[in-house]
C-alpha cells in the first residue's frame, strides 16, 4: 500500500479506539485502566504527569444524500481545529447535567479550587510556588504528514515549570490544514502536555476539547462541548484527569466519606471557542446536514 505509515485502515483503527463510532476522540496511545464497574478498557490521564494525547480522526465526512451511504458520499477531511485545555482561568467553565440530561453551566465551582501547579522558586530552590492553573501545562504539538500545515496558537497563561525554568506561554489551540484524509483511512494528531494537580476533594475532571472537522471549503461538522455551541447529535472529544490518591491523599472531609469526592466536567468558554473560530475563519454554527459517525 503506497500510503504514509501514519495512515491506517479504519477497520484496523477500530481495534484500538474506545468508541470507534465517533469521528474524533481523545486517547492515550495505549489503554492503561479498567473500569471497576463495567470492566471496560479505559485510557486515563493521571494528574501531575507528562502525557501524550492523540486526537483520532477516524474518517472523512460521510453524510446521507438520498442513497445508501458509501464511498461515493465520502468527502476527504482537509482541516481539523482543536481548542486545547491549556488556557487562563477565566477561559473555562464547569458543566453539569440538568434533569433532561443536557449540559448547562455550573457557576458554583471556580477553577482556582480545582487545579494547581507548583514549581521551585527560581530565587530559592528550597521553596516551592503553588498557583492556580488550567488542566494542562506546557502543551506542545506534533506535526502530521497528512496535514502539511500545523499552526499553533500561543497565549500567556499561569506560570509553570519546564526543565527547571519558569514559563508563562503555551499552545492553546491547533489548526491542522492543507490535508486530504479519505474515508478509508484514519490518522492521529498528537500533542504532549503535563496535567495539573487536583486539589480539595476533586477525584476526577472530564476535560472537553471543542473540535471542528472540515471537509472541503464549506462542508464540516463541529464537535463542541459548550451547551451554547452544541449541534444535533454532536459528540465532544474529551479526556479525564484522575487523582493520584497515593501521592495526593484527600483532605480530612472526604478521606473516608467517598460521597464528598467530586467528579467534574470542564469546557472552554464560548468566547474562547469563538476566538479561534474567528482566527481560522471557520463559522461558529454547525453545517445543517446529517453526518454519520
Amino acid at each position: 500500500m503506497n500510503r504514509n505509515h501514519k495512515l491506517l485502515l479504519t477497520t484496523i483503527m477500530a481495534l484500538f479506539c474506545t468508541n470507534s463510532a465517533f469521528a474524533l476522540s481523545i486517547a492515550r496511545p495505549e489503554p492503561n485502566n479498567i473500569d471497576p464497574v463495567t470492566g471496560a478498557i479505559q485510557r486515563v490521564f493521571v494528574e501531575r504527569a507528562s502525557h501524550e494525547f492523540n486526537i483520532l480522526v477516524a474518517h472523512a465526512c460521510d453524510y446521507y444524500n438520498g442513497t445508501i451511504p458509501g464511498m461515493n458520499n465520502l468527502m476527504s477531511t482537509t482541516e481539523v481545529l482543536a481548542i486545547l485545555p491549556s488556557a487562563r482561568l477565566n477561559q473555562f467553565e464547569f458543566l453539569k447535567r440538568n434533569a433532561s440530561g443536557k449540559f448547562e453551566i455550573d457557576t458554583s465551582i471556580t477553577l482556582s479550587n480545582v487545579f494547581r501547579t507548583d514549581y521551585a522558586d527560581p530565587s530559592d530552590p528550597t521553596k516551592r510556588i503553588n498557583l492556580p492553573s488550567g488542566p494542562l501545562n506546557n502543551l506542545r504539538l506534533s506535526t502530521n504528514d497528512v496535514f502539511t500545515r500545523t499552526r499553533p496558537f500561543w497565549q500567556t497563561v499561569s506560570p509553570y515549570a519546564h526543565h527547571g525554568r519558569v514559563r508563562d506561554v503555551t499552545v492553546s489551540a491547533a489548526h491542522w490544514s492543507r490535508g486530504s484524509l479519505p474515508g478509508q483511512f484514519y490518522t492521529d494528531l498528537k500533542f504532549r502536555a503535563s496535567t495539573a494537580t487536583l486539589v480539595g476533594c476533586v477525584r476526577s475532571v472530564q476535560v472537553m476539547v471543542p473540535t471542528w472537522q472540515i471537509c472541503g471549503q464549506n462542508d464540516y461538522t463541529s464537535f463542541s462541548s459548550h451547551p451554547n455551541k452544541l449541534g444535533t447529535n454532536d459528540f465532544t472529544p474529551n479526556f479525564t484527569i484522575i487523582r493520584n490518591e497515593i501521592r495526593n491523599p484527600y483532605p480530612t472531609e472526604c478521606a473516608t466519606d467517598r460521597s464528598k469526592r467530586l467528579n467534574l466536567v470542564i469546557t472552554p468558554t464560548v468566547a474562547f471557542i469563538d476566538r479561534f473560530l474567528n482566527a481560522t475563519r471557520l463559522p461558529g454554527d454547525r453545517t445543517p446536514h446529517s453526518f454519520a459517525h
